[in-house]
């Protein structure tokens, strides 16, 4: 007896909690393209190519990033929201799980530590004050979309590092300085 498929196998994978730059972005289209014809959606705005991401009409904080390519046989989509990331798999074979395994190679990464959010208050989601009941559910991954790219947008500590050893320095010169005088007053007295 032969069993008769009524849907195609769907596959979910989470992505994590992440942070996605430009040229992120633009690898992970360039790696859709070889399935098939590329499509991107950011709200309003459509492209069918990697490097439409450097379109002027789009934002530099995006607000959500849908990619598909399909064959027609098999497809793989990338959802990128503020409280959605992850890679849908339709006909999962070999060419599909290489492409999910090179998104998350560049997406692994990207990877940023979040506390436990919820998202039934208004406003969107809000780091979660009290414990998490059961009726809240829990997002699972998040993207943090910037168009921009990354080498544009330097760390925290690439753009505070001169800050802080000019504060050390100081602290140091405070030090010696105080022990100098302190100890210069306790021989007068």
């Amino acid at each position: 007896m032969t069993l008769r498929r009524t849907q195609s196998p769907i596959e979910h994978t989470e992505l994590g909690h992440l942070k996605l730059y430009r040229d992120d972005l633009i690898k992970i289209a360039k790696i859709l393209a070889e399935i098939g014809p590329l499509e991107i959606k950011c709200g309003d705005w459509e492209g069918d190519d990697p490097t439409d991401f450097d379109s002027p009409d789009l934002p530099e904080r995006l607000p959500g990033v849908e990619m598909t390519a399909t064959d027609g046989t098999i497809g793989v989509g990338v959802r990128l929201k503020r409280n959605e990331a992850i890679v849908i798999v339709a006909e999962p074979t070999s060419l599909t799980e290489g492409v999910l395994s090179r998104i998350q190679r560049i997406t692994k990464p990207r990877r940023r530590a979040v506390t436990a959010v919820r998202y039934d208050m208004p406003g969107g989601p809000k780091i979660a004050i009290r414990p998490i009941s059961a009726k809240t559910p829990v997002v699972r991954s998040s993207a943090l979309l910037i168009n921009d790219y990354r080498e544009n947008r330097p760390t925290f500590w690439e753009r505070t590092r001169d800050d802080w050893i000019v504060g050390a320095v100081w602290c140091v010169v405070g030090l010696v300085l105080g022990g100098v005088i302190g100890y210069w007053v306790n021989t007068i007295t």
